[in-house]
């Protein structure tokens, strides 16, 4: 599959995203609350793949997902339709990142591989074959990315 996203399009539309890391051994300490004593909460981290909303409606084309349908039909069941397709533990929601310039924002999904919740959920931000099998199902060749919210409060 061809990338879904030209590298000007990449550089456009993420210039003003939250922090990522693109160090492929960064490895972000475990998240915590605020219950943690003496200490700065550490909040949630996610390894995934910022998808915009061309991305997915690319997505939905080269899977020929719901052709006849409207463009904001296509782009809100697309994200069940990836979920179906990659490999597990299945997740309850995508994360929806929002950047740009306060009056002009857009919403970008990302499709998380890990996160830094649990050791559990760290392992699989180390597994090479997992990574493979998400890039494969999104006909990408970018390796993720963490990412820093903010994100919805029940997630840190």
């Amino acid at each position: 599959m061809a990338q879904l996203t030209d590298k000007a399009e990449i550089s456009e539309t993420r210039k003003d995203m939250p922090k990522s890391k693109a160090n492929k051994d960064y490895l972000p300490e475990l998240c915590s609350t605020a219950q943690r004593k003496h200490s700065p909460p550490i909040c949630l981290e996610v390894l995934a793949f910022l998808f915009t909303e061309n991305d997915l409606l690319r997505w939905a084309d080269e899977n020929k997902y719901l052709l006849n349908s409207d463009e904001n039909t296509r782009t809100s069941n697309v994200r069940s339709a990836i979920k179906d397709e990659l490999p597990g533990p299945r997740r309850t929601r995508s994360f929806s990142i929002v950047w740009g310039p306060p009056r002009q924002r857009k919403a970008g999904t990302c499709i998380v591989v890990a996160t830094n919740i649990s050791e559990q959920d760290m392992a699989r931000a180390r597994d090479r074959e997992r990574i493979e099998q998400f890039k494969k199902v999104l006909g990408v060749v970018e390796e993720p990315r963490w990412y820093t919210g903010p994100f919805p409060d029940y997630y840190c």
